[in-house]
Parts: C-alpha cells; sequence; structure tokens
C-alpha cells in the first residue's frame, strides 16, 4: 500500500485538453454553405422557370371562369373555342394547332390530355355548332357545365413539350 501512496504523489494532475474553437469552420462547412446556396438558388430559379411557362394556363382558367357565367349561345360556344385555340397556340407550335377543326381538333385535345375526353357527344355538339352552324343541334345545361369542367382540365392537364 505504501507502494501505491508514493506513486499518487509523484503523479501530476490531469489536465484537460484546450476547448476545440467553433469558429473559424473548416473549409469542409465553407463547401457545405456554397452547395447548400448553390442548390437553394436553382430550385427557385426552377420555380421561377415553370411558374413564368405555365401563366398562361392561369390567364386561360381566369377567362374561363368569365365564359362559364355566360348564357348558354353559339357566341358563348364560340368564346370557348377560342379561349382553347388559344391557349393552345400559347402552349403547341402554330403549325401544330392552327389548322385543327372539326374532329382533328376535339383528338388534338384529347391527345394532349387524354384525362379530358374530349370524343363525346358534348364536344361533338361545340364542333357542330360552330363549324357547320346548324341550328338545329341544341346544348343542354348538363353538356354546358361538362364542356367547362373539360376545358378547365384540359388547360390545367395538357401536356406540352417545351
Amino acid at each position: 500500500m505504501i507502494l501505491f501512496q508514493n506513486l499518487q504523489v509523484d503523479l501530476e494532475p490531469i489536465t484537460a485538453p484546450p476547448a476545440i474553437p467553433s469558429w473559424p469552420p473548416q473549409p469542409g462547412w465553407y463547401f457545405l454553405g456554397v452547395l447548400f446556396l448553390g442548390l437553394l438558388f436553382y430550385g427557385f430559379m426552377r420555380y421561377y422557370i415553370y411558374r413564368k411557362k405555365n401563366a398562361y394556363r392561369v390567364v386561360s382558367l381566369v377567362a374561363l371562369k368569365r365564359i362559364q357565367n355566360l348564357p348558354i349561345s353559339l357566341d358563348s360556344l364560340n368564346e370557348l373555342n377560342l379561349l382553347l385555340k388559344a391557349t393552345a397556340l400559347k402552349g403547341f407550335s402554330r403549325e401544330r394547332v392552327a389548322p385543327l377543326h372539326g374532329k382533328q381538333w376535339l383528338d388534338f385535345l384529347e391527345e394532349s390530355c387524354p384525362s379530358s375526353k374530349f370524343n363525346d357527344t358534348a364536344s361533338q355538339a361545340l364542333v357542330d355548332l360552330i363549324y357547320k352552324k346548324d341550328p338545329n343541334i341544341q346544348i343542354t345545361p348538363a353538356q354546358w357545365k361538362e364542356l367547362i369542367s373539360k376545358s378547365t382540365l384540359w388547360i390545367k392537364r395538357h401536356k406540352v413539350n417545351f
């Protein structure tokens, strides 16, 4: 036991190492900070470009709300068709959209947004009334609502290859 007491006397007290400074950070943190800011900038730019490319959809939806409140007539059907055509011209090339009419126009609408289902009786009545100007064809309020809902769906979801 005396041996151990002598050893304890000869030992110096244990000292803690100095604290690691938190500033300035190591170069790896600078790299991660720059990387984070770069990714943040990239995300904001992607969002800005996305909003700018799809701004025509917002304008078209506002115009569709106005057309929706019009009384059902040949003029309101014509305005709906013109709105769809103008929206298509903003998203697709003029050479592809401008010559389309009748069944080809409905096929284009369905092709660019398959979930809108423009090949039915209400859509065909739209084409017949506008392009054939057949006064015997009438459109019911239910068909009008269906056309408005299909148009809304098409404006929101049509696929464009920019």
